[in-house]
């Protein structure tokens, strides 16, 4: 019986939602509301959502559920949160 692959998924919506953070934090800046550390905080938060992205497929791999739906919502995250 094949697992659930819940947890790689897990990592993917943590990762999307840190890059949905960060677009909030930077129209804070472009609306000149932001200060140098509302940019460093998103900066950082990009970089976690960086480590994460490369963290959801390793453990899909290492879990062995890899599934279509996990690749399509990997890409859609790297796309909402990468561009």
């Amino acid at each position: 019986m094949k697992r659930p692959a819940i947890l790689p998924n897990i990592v993917t919506a943590f990762s999307l939602s840190c890059g949905l953070f960060v677009i909030f934090k930077m129209s804070l800046v472009q609306r000149g509301a932001a200060s140098f550390d509302t940019v460093l905080t998103g900066v950082a938060i990009l970089i976690l959502a960086a480590l994460l992205d490369a963290l959801d497929g390793a453990i899909a791999r290492v879990m062995k559920v890899e599934s279509a739906f996990g690749g399509f919502f990997d890409s859609l995250s790297d796309a909402v949160t990468f561009g």
